[in-house]
């Protein structure tokens, strides 16, 4: 008998932005393709975009062994081992990511922005769109931060 340690990833039934749909299948077409880079992704095996089976977007993936960061960021007052452990292994994985050929890998349904701020302009765009469609109420900072941002776009001359 084959046995495999999985994850079920499960939309939430609400958080910060309230849409009608998670697109899920970004995320799993995006890892998919990670499989063949030196990036530790899970093996992603079954996609439910639609909710038809549990209710909401999911999908299962193999589970990953390893240290999951005890919060998105490495705060200061985190664990200074962990964080001397993880800084490496974060930075070279990143790495890794940026080298990639996107296109290579199949991942031009992403969009190709053009060089200079156009990749910036787009997500700034792209979030702040989804926060005024989304919001459940008004969060100033928000407001104040994607004026700083569409002000201090940065520019690249290569897209990864």
């Amino acid at each position: 008998m084959l046995s495999r340690k999985c994850i079920l990833r499960r939309d939430p039934p609400a958080g910060l932005l309230e849409s009608d749909k998670t697109d899920r299948s970004f995320e799993f077409r995006v890892i998919k393709a990670m499989e063949s880079r030196p990036v530790p992704v899970p093996k992603v095996y079954w996609l439910d975009q639609e909710g038809r089976w549990l209710e909401r977007p999911s999908m299962i993936m193999e589970r990953v062994s390893g240290q999951p960061t005890p919060l998105p960021t490495y705060p200061a007052g985190g664990d200074p081992v962990i964080r001397q452990r993880l800084a490496p292994q974060f930075v070279e994985i990143l790495a890794h990511i940026h080298q990639s050929d996107w296109n290579a890998l199949g991942l031009s349904f992403l969009g190709a922005p053009k060089r200079g701020t156009d990749a910036a302009e787009q997500q700034v765009a792209l979030w702040e769109r989804t926060y005024r469609t989304n919001r459940l109420e008004p969060l100033p900072i928000l407001d104040a931060a994607f004026r700083w941002l569409r002000r201090n776009l940065p520019s690249t001359d290569r897209i990864a």
